[in-house]
């Protein structure tokens, strides 16, 4: 009992930061994907306290994000936020799956180069939802980020030069508030100002301007929102629902688990206290379905407030847990008669911000300079989330970047030492060498790693354009494994330079590659005509070098 009391006068401050700052987020993110704001409130409290319990940071704050807005975004403008508490539900399950499975380590392998590229076009896709409500004007909306900008351009007439006025000056200050005062979370106060000047228009006393109320007339607070129940058997009937609420809720799993690990490393770095991966999956895991099943939308583990959370002088899981009961307690007390006076301008304001903040230019910078391919890579995935949707980016996007990563592995120039005249000549590329070789030349190649279908034609392709009388010895001391396709590859080039009169000898191989090895006719005949050395000096010396 003692330690808790202790937990808590050492927690409570960071806590109530916490809260204070996830509220307005939290209801302009809900607001991002397409949700009602209570679902981002539902989301925010039941995630953090969720995380709170079974999660393993001790920094980590999980509620909605800005890279899952952009996703649930797409979703909504097709079938309506109805669904979005399944798509927490199920996206929690396959997060129970990465982890019982232990297949949480392979999902982190996605390139940075096409977590980036999705990174932007999520951030565009905000922006560009976001740029009506902060113009003030009301356009029809669709899938494709490309056609919503189109429409946006064809009404810049309608633009509310107030509503416009509020967002741009909103904006302003929180750029000003991020390099001036870094410390003070810009998003508090900003909201309080635009509460100030809600009530104003409420009372008359400012001119008409787009409130929370009035987008959603019928807000009241409550833990949680059994609507979605309703259209479950509904669901049962559409199959194209099922099927993208699958795809979306897939693509969520992976996102939650990327931004939840980058989050916990960054708490991790700023405070020195390790987390277990694993269980850090798991607890938002739990949080997702217990959001779900409230009535929430998916969450995960979000940097800035991780990090505000840290600042703000957390020492332990305790913040986050006092947090979501702080958040409880205000939304309560104020969410009906206050919140609701949130100019949307004000909240265009708050994601426009968020969804710069998501297209890390300085990392796009980086790219363009030390890695041109990745930065075109970048660009393709964007470029497609445009014109297509975020998920068929990130698809394209990661897809060639594996592609890329495995023509690499494949080309890799294999390395060869040659002795000419019983002297040593060079060390080269075998395709340099080729165009100097000599016959009489001991060509000595090492083969290392894995010999296999990927890598292994490009090497023996090479290898056949050695001249007769040559000498060729493979040096296998550090090969590690060799499949079916390496084997026929390596049976092939044995029969090719026999046939060209290269005497071959192989060294050094360990006892899994020679029991391969041996099931081969050809590669067992060299070990007969004793061809065969257990080390590379040995066949040297006998070689007279």
């Amino acid at each position: 009992m003692k330690n808790i009391i202790n937990q808590i006068k050492s927690n409570w401050k960071s806590g109530l930061v916490v809260a204070i700052v996830s509220i307005p987020l939290s209801i302009s993110l809900a607001i991002a994907s397409g949700a009602t704001p209570l679902q981002g409130l539902i989301s925010a409290i039941w995630a953090m306290g969720l995380a709170a319990l079974f999660a393993s940071s001790q920094y980590n704050v999980f509620g909605p994000a800005g890279a899952l807005s952009g996703i649930l975004l797409a979703f909504t403008l097709t079938h309506g936020a109805t669904y979005l508490p399944i798509i927490a539900i199920i996206s929690g399950l396959l997060l129970l799956v990465a982890y019982f499975s232990k297949s949480i380590r392979y999902i982190t392998l996605i390139p940075a180069a096409g977590l980036q590229g999705f990174l932007f076009a999520v951030g565009l896709t905000i922006l560009v939802s976001q740029i009506p409500g902060g113009l003030g004007i009301s356009i029809p909306t669709h899938e494709k980020i490309y056609l919503n900008i189109i429409e946006i351009f064809n009404n810049l007439s309608s633009i509310n030069r107030i509503s416009f006025g509020v967002c741009l000056s909103g904006l302003g200050f929180l750029f000003f508030a991020k390099k001036k005062r870094p410390k003070v979370p810009g998003a508090i106060i900003l909201s309080l100002l635009g509460i100030g000047i809600g009530f104003g228009v409420h009372q008359g006393w400012f001119p008409n301007i787009a409130l929370l109320s009035n987008k959603y007339p019928n807000l009241s607070f409550g833990l949680r929102d059994f609507s979605y129940i309703q259209n479950t058997k509904a669901l049962l009937s559409n199959t194209n629902a099922i099927t993208d609420i699958v795809k979306i809720s897939a693509v969520i799993a992976i996102v939650t688990i990327l931004e939840t690990i980058i989050s916990g490393k960054i708490g991790e770095k700023m405070t020195k206290v390790g987390f277990n991966k694993d269980k850090e999956i798991f607890g938002n895991a739990i949080a997702n379905i217990g959001s779900g099943l409230m009535g929430g939308i998916p969450a995960t583990a979000v940097l800035v407030r991780t990090a505000l959370n840290i600042k703000s002088g957390a020492t332990s899981k305790y913040s986050q847990g006092l947090a979501a009961l702080t958040a409880l307690v205000i939304s309560a007390l104020l969410f009906n008669n206050v919140f609701t006076l949130l100019p949307m301008s004000i909240i265009a304001a708050i994601l426009i911000f968020i969804a710069i903040g998501i297209m890390d230019f300085s990392i796009l910078k980086k790219f363009y300079t030390f890695e041109k391919t990745s930065f075109y890579l970048i660009i393709i995935t964007i470029v497609c989330s445009i014109v297509f949707d975020t998920i068929t980016g990130i698809l394209v996007g990661t897809s060639l970047t594996l592609l890329i990563f495995i023509a690499r592995t494949t080309y890799t120039e294999p390395r060869v030492t040659i002795f000419r005249n019983k002297q040593f000549f060079t060390k080269t590329d075998l395709t340099k060498y080729i165009t100097q070789q000599q016959s009489g030349d001991i060509i000595i190649m090492k083969l290392a790693g894995e010999l296999n279908y990927l890598n292994i034609d490009y090497q023996f392709t090479e290898m056949k354009k050695i001249v007769s009388g040559s000498v060729m010895i493979f040096s296998l001391d550090q090969l590690s494994d060799i499949d079916i396709d390496g084997l026929e590859y390596f049976e092939d080039i044995v029969h090719h330079l026999e046939g060209k009169k290269v005497t071959m000898y192989i060294t050094g191989w360990n006892k899994g590659i020679k029991e391969m090895c041996f099931r081969v006719p050809s590669l067992k005949k060299l070990n007969d005509n004793g061809l065969i050395y257990d080390s590379k000096s040995e066949l040297l010396q006998h070689l007279g070098i």
